[in-house]
């Protein structure tokens, strides 16, 4: 199935649901498939605001904000993911690949940075 299809028909019923959190889910993870982070990112956060503990949306807003370069938002998703559930190690592995990749930018604009 395609996700540009995908998020037709999910758009298509929030017509009639605007508020159910698994079609929000769904949408926001199908916007990320065709990479379309910001659209991601708006339902990801649509989500969010019903329900603040979705650590799947959590996960895949932290992955929008890092397409769209906002690390330290990622971060700040990744960190509450491995609060809300300490055992899961896609979000430990996540979270290291995450706080290595702020550091080397992190080192690279001070070594680099000639303003």
């Amino acid at each position: 199935k395609s996700y540009t299809e995908a998020v037709s028909r999910y758009t298509q019923a929030l017509e009639k649901t605007p508020y159910e959190v698994p079609l929000l889910t769904n949408i926001s993870i199908a916007f990320g498939k065709i990479g379309s982070w910001q659209d991601s990112l708006e339902f990801c956060n649509r989500t969010i605001h019903l329900d603040k503990s979705h650590t799947k949306v959590l996960y895949h807003r932290c992955k929008a904000h890092i397409s769209l370069n906002l690390l330290d938002k990622a971060l700040l998703d990744i960190n509450r993911c491995v609060e809300l559930d300490p055992g899961q190690s896609i979000f430990l592995k996540h979270r290291l690949k995450l706080n290595q990749q702020i550091e080397t930018e992190h080192l690279e604009k001070i070594l680099f940075d000639t303003s």
